[in-house]
């Protein structure tokens, strides 16, 4: 199913496709207003509203992140998502001690630098995972060389057996551990 106008004012999705896979709440609530069929304004807004929330849910992170506000760990923190490129590498390019940066991760993120970063990477392929997409596929996603790696750092930051995670990936994410920081 495509949706396309937005179903509420000042609400725009995060990017411009996102695919979904199934989601059995929403496919529960389409079959409703289809058996509904509400005809005016007031009989379709509570269903506008309804799926509205379904998909901003969708559009969050697995791994609820706060960025830095300081400008350079900004750019760094950018960077560590997106790059392979170690602390002190990223630390060197952006002339801030590992020291500092390290301190300005914790005090402005709450997490230390290394399980942000993790955390970053996992989020992609978190997503992926929930539309019915591989594991292979999301350990690359993610940036992991193996899929043992993958699911290793998945079932360390969830709290979900890796067991669970290689048998039905999707399933154990929508019902497994709320994500904490440590």
């Amino acid at each position: 199913m495509v949706l396309g106008p937005l179903l509420e004012p000042g609400c725009a999705p995060p990017e411009r496709v996102r695919p979904l896979g199934v989601i059995p709440d929403l496919v529960d609530l389409l079959t409703t207003v289809l058996v509904a069929a509400p005809s005016s304004t007031d009989h379709v807004a509570p269903f506008r509203s309804a799926i509205g929330a379904l998909l901003r849910a969708q559009a969050l992170d697995y791994f609820p992140l706060v960025h830095p506000r300081h400008p350079v760990a900004a750019a760094v923190a950018r960077d560590a998502a997106a790059t392979q490129r170690t602390l002190d590498r990223l630390a060197a390019q952006y002339r801030i001690s590992q020291r500092q940066l390290l301190r300005i991760f914790v005090e402005e993120t709450g997490l230390p630098f290394h399980q942000w970063r993790v955390r970053a990477r996992l989020n992609p392929a978190v997503a992926h995972l929930l539309i019915g997409g591989g594991i292979p596929a999301a350990a690359m996603i993610a940036g992991y060389g193996t899929r043992t790696g993958f699911l290793r750092a998945l079932a360390r930051e969830t709290g979900i057996p890796m067991a669970d995670l290689t048998a039905r990936p999707d399933g154990a994410l929508r019902t497994g551990a709320v994500p904490v920081a440590s």
